[in-house]
């Protein structure tokens, strides 16, 4: 199981740096805090399928969607 998060956490920050954002930047955008972006990207902690898709949709460089 620690692979699997460190494996998605490695997309997220792939994922944000290309979108261009910071963790902070990510972390607004997807309504969560910057510690939970820090810990899914570290593979620290997982995620449940509400929270994978927020970080999905914040990801995108140009939704303009607010965060659910």
């Amino acid at each position: 199981m620690d692979d699997l998060r460190k494996r998605f956490g490695r997309l997220v920050m792939t994922h944000r740096r290309r979108a261009g954002f910071t963790q902070e930047q990510l972390a607004e955008r997807a309504g969560v805090s910057i510690d939970t972006i820090s810990k899914i990207e570290v593979g620290a902690t997982g995620a449940r399928f509400p929270m994978i898709e927020k970080i999905s949709v914040a990801a995108k460089p140009y939704s303009s969607a607010p965060p659910r």
